[in-house]
């Protein structure tokens, strides 16, 4: 994204409405698919480090993250989130089978070669290890918005679902989200770009992202809760803002599962001194 658009964005992450509501759903999804609190994690575009603080809260303890801004890792550091590097999302240097999840909430829709970035995550999970992937949705709502987060593409459900599984993965859960919002936010952006073309208004190069008041803010969070409960029960929402998908890498079929990795084996066939970096942050942070 944009330098300027990074910064306001960074600011707002820990309290804004949209992202506290993305958060608490993929903690749940997390928690449905990874009970277990030992499992490894990965975090593909950990921004500020934000959710990975809330899921070392809740008990898991051996997630790494990593993020293409050197920014987003200093902010996760200053948060005391130590076991986060730069890293490309689409080639990475861990081993094969290391991770139980992978989460990548808003980070395909960035790469150029996404095909490539859901086969990297295919490779380093376990076997019936699972990826929890979020991408905003629907072409028609491209905007300027778009433009200023450095998006290469929206996704339809197909489109996408058609890209999980050229990688080998299973869709085991879809759906759209930020139904509620999706009306008004198509309205807002279709008349935001009308006035800009006609030049009746100046492009603010800004994004839709902004501070909200303090009440307005409580009440669309209670509102998108909603929505995650909803999603938590099953539902499949047909049209939304965002798409949220959950996948398995099965044993079956694949051709590629061997013996599961340790936790501790996060790293290892690749970068040796990246290996010996995160393995000693983990310790730190964890007493492992």
């Amino acid at each position: 994204m944009r330098k300027h658009f990074r910064t306001q964005y960074h600011d707002l992450e820990e309290n804004h409405c949209w992202f506290q509501s993305r958060r608490s759903l993929i903690r749940s999804l997390v928690a449905q698919v990874q009970p277990d609190r030992l499992g490894a994690i990965l975090e593909v575009g950990t921004s500020g480090g934000v959710l990975i603080k809330d899921l070392q809260q809740a008990g898991y303890m051996s997630i790494v993250g990593i993020d293409q801004s050197d920014e987003a890792v200093q902010r996760c550091k200053d948060r005391g989130v130590n076991t986060v590097q730069v890293m490309d999302g689409q080639r990475l240097s861990f081993c094969d089978e290391a991770f139980d999840v992978v989460i990548a909430s808003d980070v395909l829709e960035h790469m150029s070669e996404d095909r490539e970035a859901a086969r990297e995550w295919w490779r380093v999970l376990k076997c019936d290890g699972h990826a929890i992937i979020g991408v905003p949705a629907c072409g028609f709502l491209w905007s300027e918005h778009d433009e200023v987060n450095m998006h290469v593409r929206r996704y339809g459900s197909v489109h996408l679902q058609e890209v999980l599984r050229s990688a080998g993965f299973t869709i085991k859960y879809i759906t759209h989200w930020n139904a509620i919002l999706f009306f008004p936010i198509l309205a807002y952006r279709k008349v935001k770009s009308f006035l800009v073309r006609r030049r009746l208004q100046e492009s603010s190069q800004c994004g839709d992202l902004f501070e909200l008041p303090a009440a307005v803010n409580r009440i669309l969070l209670s509102v998108l809760r909603i929505e995650n409960w909803l999603i938590d029960h099953g539902v499949n929402l047909p049209f939304g803002v965002s798409i949220i998908v959950v996948v398995r890498k099965d044993v079956a079929g694949t051709g590629g599962c061997g013996g599961a990795q340790s936790a501790q084996a996060i790293q290892g066939n690749c970068s040796p001194d990246d290996a010996e970096t995160l393995e000693i942050a983990l310790q730190k942070e964890f007493g492992q």
